[in-house]
């Protein structure tokens, strides 16, 4: 009996990024099919390009050993909430 593998990769939300996170994980699977990753995506309603190429990379993956979870948008914290350089400020 073979053990399979988890992974959890989570990447800055830039395109060459998230890009080279795709094809490594790609490569890896392909290296050893007993692997399953799945990337996290931190969602960013802005980044129009980068949510297209998700989309994309989703739609057309033979393996069912990635898969991508779209973590929820946060508000920024204003700046009656804190100092932005006040790792608190993000907690309310």
């Amino acid at each position: 009996m073979s053990s399979k593998f988890e992974l959890v990769f989570i990447t800055y939300p830039g395109m060459g990024h998230i890009v080279a996170m795709v094809e490594f994980a790609h490569h890896l699977i392909n290296h050893d099919p007993r692997f399953s990753i799945t990337i996290l995506i931190i969602t960013m309603p802005e980044r129009m390009l980068v949510n297209t190429y998700i989309q994309s990379r989703a739609a057309t993956l033979t393996s069912t050993n990635i898969r991508f979870v779209h973590l929820p948008t946060l508000e920024t914290p204003t700046p009656d909430h804190g100092s932005h350089t006040d790792p608190l400020c993000l907690i309310s």
